[in-house]
């Protein structure tokens, strides 16, 4: 008799789920929602939002839902969208499979770190729902800096300028700050180093990236990246200053000064970012480089020009100091 009474309790049991199937597994009637789930919301705290929310319809049904299904306690955290075509399996399918959304982020060639810290600032701003999922601005540029945290990504810099690779990215919204910089610096390596024969040693690797960074500062023409490599390349090996106005510019900037024209008198500051006072190669590069940029710096042009000038959004390549100064007269 216990044993008849069992199965019919286990027929019930069974016969409403799938009454209610049924009704839940056709799609609901909502144009779109959102919501943002913390890290270590218990399945019921998420069945509550997801039914304040309209996504779903009953919460009792979704519990016993997720626990037949084995998937009580692993439901991902973030920011979720769901349209109206979503029945609870989908839901939870979606919630399971930690498909949050994701942000689209364009980082342009010739950003510095700052000017990086503060788009991506701005982007999740604009973006986000709430403040559970805007970025750290703090904590980003502590951690561009920080040579602890450098180090382990195998940079041995003082900090990451150059290495932060101008690209299109999808950022999930249970981001951090950590995880961004990650997957920007794999991103290098995977479009950085297959440009080499072998894996470079970083200081090989650094120079070129410096140099990079001055070449993308200097022309917005692909077709000049070389050719401006190939001046640089041959003051280099002539032991002669570099005199390259981007890098005045940078050092400005370290000292909170900004502006787009860079006069005479800012070529005597003391900087050894200054490539009219201090020969070589800067520091660090002085902004992150595009891939065009990269290639020029390891390839440049074969040329015997050591000398140009911006004119009308191109420049003018000299092979001396006369033919320079001749044609800048000229302009």
């Amino acid at each position: 008799m216990k044993k008849g009474y069992s199965y019919i309790l286990i027929l019930v049991f069974l016969s409403i789920i799938v009454i209610n199937s049924i009704r839940v597994f056709r799609p609901y009637k909502i144009n779109f929602a959102e919501i943002y789930i913390d890290k270590g919301s218990s399945t019921r705290e998420i069945a509550r939002m997801l039914k304040d929310k309209g996504i779903i319809s009953s919460k009792s049904l979704f519990l016993i839902i997720t626990k037949l299904r084995g998937l009580d306690g692993k439901l991902g955290s973030g920011l979720y969208q769901f349209s109206d075509n979503y029945t609870i399996n989908k839901v939870i399918d979606k919630l399971a499979n930690g498909q949050v959304v994701k942000y689209k982020v364009v980082i342009p060639e010739g950003y510095n770190l700052q000017e990086i810290s503060k788009l991506l600032a701005n982007h999740f701003k604009d973006k986000s729902i709430s403040d559970k999922h805007l970025i750290n601005q703090n904590r980003f540029d502590s951690l561009v800096v920080d040579t602890i945290f450098i180090h382990s990504q195998g940079i041995n810099a003082s900090n990451l300028e150059g290495f932060l690779f101008p690209d299109t990215y999808y950022i999930p919204s249970d981001f951090t700050e950590e995880m961004i910089i990650k997957a920007i610096l794999h991103n290098f390596r995977k479009q950085v180093y297959p440009l080499f024969h072998k894996v470079p040693c970083f200081d090989s690797l650094y120079n070129i990236i410096k140099l990079a960074s001055i070449i993308e500062k200097e022309t917005m023409l692909d077709n000049e990246r070389p050719i401006i490599s190939g001046v640089y390349h041959n003051r280099l090996k002539r032991n002669m200053l570099l005199q390259a106005d981007p890098t005045v510019a940078y050092a400005l900037e370290q000292k909170k000064i900004f502006r787009k024209t860079i006069y005479y008198k800012d070529l005597k500051i003391n900087s050894p970012y200054n490539t009219y006072r201090y020969l070589g190669l800067p520091p660090t590069p002085i902004c992150n480089p595009g891939l065009m940029s990269i290639k020029a710096a390891i390839h440049p042009a074969n040329t015997d020009y050591y000398y140009f000038f911006a004119r009308k959004g191109r420049h003018i390549f000299s092979n001396t100091y006369k033919q320079h100064l001749a044609r800048r007269r000229n302009d």
